[in-house]
């Protein structure tokens, strides 16, 4: 696959990835987008800031969706043994 190039804070980077391209596309999109929100709202910060506060913003959304996701999960479980319970 060819590298995908895209600029970021002012540095340039070179991904190489065997995922879809298209897939990758939509990544950067997703990170530049999220940095120029961090960016507006902390104008003043320093690049390097401004790289941290993304990523923590970044995990932080990842940690909440799977959090999500494992009481969604938990939530079926337990009703799956309780029908399984009121068939016994």
């Amino acid at each position: 696959m060819e590298p995908i190039e895209f600029s970021a804070l002012g540095i340039r980077l070179r991904l190489a990835s065997g995922d879809n391209p298209e897939v990758v596309h939509r990544i950067v999109e997703f990170v530049e987008k999220r940095i120029a929100d961090v960016s507006q709202a902390a104008p003043n910060a320093q690049p390097l800031q401004v790289a941290l506060l993304t990523a923590l913003n970044i995990a932080e959304q990842m940690y909440k969706e799977r959090e999500q996701e494992r009481a969604e999960y938990v939530k079926a479980v337990d009703k799956v043994r309780l029908m399984l319970h009121s068939l016994e």
